[in-house]
């Protein structure tokens, strides 16, 4: 999963699938391997401006419950990563109407 976050924790948009699109099931990943899975969202029209992170994450695709997240040490950090490192601001549309 990839959620769009904002400070107070609303999701300001999201997309949610099986890896690559349902064309890398971890079924078939092998230990050490790094694989590329692109996620492609629409900010949602009531989010509100400002600074937002990106939550990243995967899940049981049947129980719905979130895997753990292990450091490189493989102490458990949690069920997901914030990728604050680069924020993503949100802005309004402007209403002039014209085109750029």
């Amino acid at each position: 999963f990839v959620h769009l976050l904002a400070p107070d924790g609303s999701f300001g948009g999201q997309h949610d699938s099986v890896p690559g699109d349902g064309a890398l099931p971890t079924s078939g990943w092998v230990p050490g391997e790094y694989l590329r899975d692109e996620h492609v969202f629409i900010v949602r029209p009531e989010a509100e401006p400002g600074r937002y992170v990106l939550e990243v994450g995967l899940y049981d695709a049947v129980s719905g419950r979130r895997l753990l997240v292990r450091d490189s040490d493989g102490r458990e950090v949690g069920d997901r990563l914030l990728l604050t490192a680069t924020p993503i601001m949100v802005e309004k549309p402007s209403s002039s109407g014209g085109t750029d």
